[in-house]
């Protein structure tokens, strides 16, 4: 599970328009999304999950645009 969080005025807009939804939702992929829904603390944490925190070298419209990163073999 991957669950982004950011200001809905800067990432989370990027992210929204790069990861459209083209399909239904099924077994394989389900993405849950509404912009509506803001929180002021983390409500996941009680899941005992540990948070990462990932930089991004390029941008994430090159990242996304560049088949490579979904090749597991390519991608350290």
């Amino acid at each position: 599970m991957y669950v982004f969080e950011g200001l809905s005025s800067g990432a989370m807009s990027k992210i929204e328009k790069l990861i459209p939804i083209l399909t239904p939702n099924s077994k394989k992929c389900t993405i849950l999304k509404d912009k509506s829904v803001r929180f002021q603390e983390r409500k996941y944490l009680d899941f005992n999950v540990q948070i990462k925190r990932i930089k991004l070298r390029d941008l994430l419209e090159e990242i996304m645009v560049n088949p490579d990163i979904y090749l597991r073999t390519k991608v350290p």
